[in-house]
């Protein structure tokens, strides 16, 4: 029995793009003057760019070749029991993995929050809190990947004679099996953007 494994794996990993969270700001107007105008603006902004790309090239080629024939059982005159062949048995396993991608981006951050006040405002007076918070994520993820898979199996219990004997001979081969198992995993992506 002979028996081939094969595996390979290519560019697996885990890419985290955590963007650090902001510190609270506090906009207020407080303690304003009678008929005063008072504005506070907060801005807050957050981007995330994470470009990945992949490109890997597998060639596998297998050949598995088992025999328990060929065997001869000739010009014998008597007590001759003959040829009893075994078994041959292939098996064959080729498993590839290749560009997997798992890709977080994360701006979520529970002390990123902004708060505004008016407080103790005056006689009369405008008071203005403005508060714009923006979070953009771009993630790019290219994968390209190529495997070419050859396997070439044989297994032989035959080509066996028995031939010119008297008494007794004969042949009695045994099975012959051949099993191939091919498993290719490429390009497979999870990507999570949290927000």
């Amino acid at each position: 029995m002979k028996k081939n494994i094969l595996g390979v794996a290519i560019g697996a990993g885990m890419l985290l793009l955590a963007v650090a969270p902001a510190l609270a700001v506090d906009c207020g107007n407080g303690t304003t003057g009678s008929t005063s105008i008072n504005v506070c603006k907060i801005f807050a902004a957050r981007s995330a760019y994470l470009n990945s790309h992949n490109f890997g090239t597998v060639t596998n080629n297998v050949t598995a070749t088992t025999t328990t024939g060929g065997n001869q059982n000739n010009n014998n005159t008597a007590g001759n029991l003959g040829v009893l062949t075994g078994n041959a048995t292939v098996s064959t396993g080729l498993s590839n993995s290749m560009n997997t991608n798992n890709v977080l981006a994360d701006q979520t951050s529970v002390d990123a929050a902004n708060s505004g006040l008016n407080s103790i405002t005056g006689y009369l007076s405008k008071n203005i809190v403005k508060i714009d918070t923006s979070k953009t994520a771009n993630v790019t993820v290219g994968n390209m990947g190529m495997v070419f898979n050859g396997v070439n199996s044989s297994a032989n219990t035959g080509g066996n004679s028995s031939s010119n004997n008297t008494v007794g001979g004969g042949v009695m081969s045994g099975n012959a099996s051949v099993s191939t198992s091919i498993n290719n995993n490429l390009n497979s992506n999870t990507v999570v953007v949290g927000q």
